[in-house]
């Protein structure tokens, strides 16, 4: 029986998707002025760990994606797609707010008129 790692097709591959989540997760944190030691404590995993996320050698699973936003006080689609579409926030001064509440707030006020006139809103 061969190793798993011998077997090309079973190496998880990091993609540009991976690569960018990690960069937003460093943003978000260094706009928060919140080290690599204080997110890796509040998600249960060491700061060389963190490390590993942010340049993107090692993926995110989903959920410990979640604890990174609920560490963040964002959701986890601020780690998706570009700044604008986060619910056509700028995501640097979003993050800028200091009370995870108070970004929370502000994340569903803006997804909740972005609801409003998307055209297919009256299906929700």
């Amino acid at each position: 029986m061969r190793d798993v790692a011998e077997n090309p097709d079973t190496v998880k591959r990091i993609s540009d998707v991976d690569r960018e989540v990690g960069a937003r997760v460093k943003a978000m944190r260094t706009h928060l002025r919140m080290s690599q030691s204080s997110l890796a404590e509040k998600i249960g995993v060491t700061f060389q760990q963190v490390q590993k996320y942010e340049k993107g050698t090692n993926r995110v699973g989903a959920s410990r994606l979640q604890l990174i936003a609920d560490a963040l006080g964002v959701s986890v689609s601020s780690f998706f797609g570009s700044a604008s579409d986060t619910a056509g926030v700028d995501l640097s001064e979003y993050v800028r707010i200091s009370d995870p509440a108070l970004r929370m707030q502000v994340l569903k006020l803006v997804e909740a008129f972005e609801q409003r006139k998307s055209p297919d809103s009256s299906a929700r």
